[in-house]
């Protein structure tokens, strides 16, 4: 009975020591290796949006400064048609 309780908690300390997570140097290389390639490619995927930002706002910035010349030149375009409507209306009245 001696012998089985030994041999009972001996295979089961190998098991244990056997089925252990702790990882080897070689895993751990593995891994870092795997964690920088991660980074990096996190790193080249925020610049790739740095890059796509930069020319969206530079997009942004010249269909401001066109639209801001339409609007000024519509402006210039209705106040100036007021004007011709007015002077046929005045004329007309008279």
């Amino acid at each position: 009975m001696k012998k089985i309780i030994t041999l009972c908690f001996a295979s089961t300390f190998l098991m244990t020591g056997a089925c252990s997570n702790t990882p080897t140097f070689g895993d751990q290389l593995k891994s870092s290796g795997q964690e920088y390639q991660a980074m990096g490619q996190r790193w080249e995927d925020g610049q790739e949006k740095i890059d796509k930002g930069e020319k969206l706002v530079k997009q942004g910035e010249k269909e401001i400064k066109s639209g801001e010349k339409k609007v000024s030149k519509g402006q210039k375009m209705i106040k100036e048609g007021r004007a011709q409507i007015r002077e046929v209306e005045s004329s007309y009245k008279q």
